[in-house]
């Protein structure tokens, strides 16, 4: 007789897995460590939906039956079923949610179960290894409101946007203007707004900031912002003052005007030369251009790295970012899409927009911009 009837696979369940699954060190507020700081070792966690009837005892055989592992504790919880309504182009309907046990298994350092849905199995996403802290600074949050995508009337002027989950947004600091006074780096966080992490600045006046937390800054790092500044990971400096070949990130494009360039997780800029007044950056994007060598950069590449290999594994992770399914435009009528109509699958042609523009190939920079002659080579030029 099988006691467990599923594995609880659900975004909860997996945030408990992960953070447990991590060592963690934190100090000690009771017992006979208080104050000193203590390694919590890692221990997996594991949901599993059980029969009514199954106690802790059969539930932990089973488990360890089933996934070939040693399991330490095993915690149940009953959730009581419920009655439901929604209402919908048919009317109301009414419905039960039934009752159900839960178990929580925790297994030997170590051990682990592999995912068994797909939408489990081909995800890939990033650790939180280097977060530091789970909830923000109140004084640099608040609220965000989202739109949906619909405008002051309610009508929908952007399509493919609504729904995710409720964020804060946290105000960074993109100009590093306080020059000459040191900074401690106290935590590294988690931002829902950005592929970066954020790192939380304690000023010497007391002062906190946020800023884009780059690759190898550790908490405890002391940093400057200034002429003064030392060419060291974190620090914000003029141009002029960063020596050539050195690695950057959140580049101003005017002077005080804040960073503006090179700001996403992994991305990275160089700094390969100087004619008069001015700074020769390649970015990114292979783009080689000029700024003013007064406008500041901050030494080192932006971290989270391994951004660009998540994979979300499910469509549900993109509905919990706020993307709504997204149409072709071949699967669309004529009226609808340049690219839709036609007998059974057609290729749609040229890939364009709803309003004919194409989407590959076309140059849409405006030929006279007046930024042109500072751009030496664009990017990705054949």
């Amino acid at each position: 007789m099988s006691f467990i009837i599923k594995p609880l696979i659900t975004e909860k369940m997996n945030n408990i897995t992960e953070k447990s699954s991590v060592d963690r060190t934190f100090k000690a507020k009771t017992g006979a460590h208080k104050g000193e700081q203590v390694t919590k070792k890692a221990h997996a966690k594991y949901g599993f939906i059980v029969k009514p009837e199954a106690n802790k005892l059969e539930i932990k055989s089973e488990v360890e039956s089933l996934y070939n592992v040693t399991v330490e504790s095993v915690n149940t919880l009953r959730y009581a079923g419920k009655r439901s309504q929604r209402y919908t182009k048919a009317g109301l309907i009414r419905g039960q949610k039934n009752a159900f046990k839960k178990a929580i298994v925790t297994l030997k350092e170590g051990d682990t179960i592999k995912p068994v849905t797909p939408g489990q199995r081909h995800k890939i996403i990033g650790t939180f290894e280097d977060i530091t802290a789970s909830v923000p600074e109140k004084s640099l949050v608040y609220g965000k409101r989202s739109t949906g995508g619909r405008n002051n009337t309610g009508k929908m002027t952007v399509r493919y946007m609504g729904g995710g989950h409720k964020r804060k947004y946290r105000f960074i600091d993109f100009k590093r203007e306080k020059d000459g006074v040191p900074a401690v780096v106290k935590t590294i966080e988690y931002d829902p707004n950005r592929s970066a992490r954020i790192a939380l600045l304690f000023y010497a006046d007391g002062e906190k900031r946020y800023i884009i937390a780059p690759n190898g800054l550790q908490v405890g790092t002391t940093l400057m912002s200034g002429v003064e500044a030392a060419p060291e990971v974190g620090n914000a400096l003029p141009l002029a003052n960063i020596p050539v070949g050195t690695v950057i990130h959140n580049i101003e494009m005017r002077p005080g005007q804040g960073a503006k360039l090179v700001r996403s997780a992994g991305n990275f800029a160089q700094l390969t030369s100087r004619e008069g007044s001015y700074c020769v950056i390649k970015l990114p994007s292979g783009e080689t251009r000029q700024i003013l060598s007064a406008c500041k950069a901050t030494v080192g590449s932006v971290g989270n790295s391994d951004h660009a290999l998540e994979q979300s594994g499910k469509a549900g992770r993109s509905r919990w970012l706020g993307r709504r399914p997204h149409n072709r435009g071949v699967v669309m009528n004529p009226h609808d899409h340049p690219m839709g109509g036609g007998e059974g699958r057609q290729s749609g042609g040229h890939p364009r927009s709803r309003k004919g523009l194409y989407a590959k190939g076309l140059k849409t920079r405006a030929p006279k911009k007046q930024s042109n002659k500072y751009i030496i080579e664009r990017a990705n030029k054949k």
